[in-house]
């Protein structure tokens, strides 16, 4: 028998008070799991699904669709049906590390053209700080407005952390890259946003069939 789910993505459990329970050798103590987990625990083996549980993507998995979100001025000349796509989170747009990681992949822009790849820039901004960010660095490639998490959660980059009292939440600094199918084809979760650009440039060179 299967119990109905809740909305939420993350459940806390409470041991079942029974004899014996909270002693030294039995202590109580409270369970964080996943949903995902929770339906696997109580035999639902129906496949979760990874766009809704926000599951890490793996190498060949098919890619959100992440067009509809753009919010930039100016739309992206490709698409993921179309060629290859560099999807790059960060958390803030107002954040130093932000500034920098951006600037350095608008240096290399043409570099990224030249080999037919578009780069897309992602963060949890709203649509007029996303604007703000993308005047003030003055790039050139799209940027898209996560401000509902709706794609950070499907590309399960999704974070929320404890700030001075508060629950900060943001996108991780994370990067995929989509190859002309719609599929995932790598992803970097080790991101120096000093060189992670010039990084993932040189990565492609290697990658794509026709770079040079």
């Amino acid at each position: 028998m299967l119990w109905p789910m809740p909305s939420v993505a993350r459940l806390h459990l409470l041991v079942l008070i029974i004899p014996g329970f909270g002693s030294d050798r039995f202590p109580l103590r409270t369970v964080s799991i996943t949903t995902c987990e929770f339906v696997k625990n109580l035999g639902d083996y129906r496949a979760p699904d990874p766009l809704q549980c926000g599951m890490a993507l793996k190498i060949g998995d098919p890619a959100p669709p992440f067009l509809p979100f753009i919010t930039s001025r100016r739309p992206p000349e490709t698409s993921s049906d179309e060629g290859w796509t560099v999807l790059f989170f960060f958390p803030r747009g107002n954040h130093p590390h932000c500034v920098m990681e951006s600037r350095r992949f608008q240096t290399l822009l043409p570099e990224f053209e030249q080999l037919g790849v578009q780069v897309i820039g992602v963060s949890v901004d709203n649509t007029e700080q996303q604007q703000y960010f993308r005047d003030f660095c003055v790039l050139k490639f799209p940027l898209i407005s996560d401000a509902a998490y709706k794609l950070s959660q499907q590309y399960g980059v999704l974070e929320t952390l404890e700030v001075e009292g508060e629950n900060v939440t943001f996108a991780r600094r994370e990067t995929f890259l989509i190859g002309p199918e719609g599929h995932v084809q790598y992803h970097w979760t080790d991101v120096d946003p000093d060189t992670h650009a010039s990084t993932v440039l040189a990565d492609l060179r290697q990658r794509l069939p026709d770079a040079q």
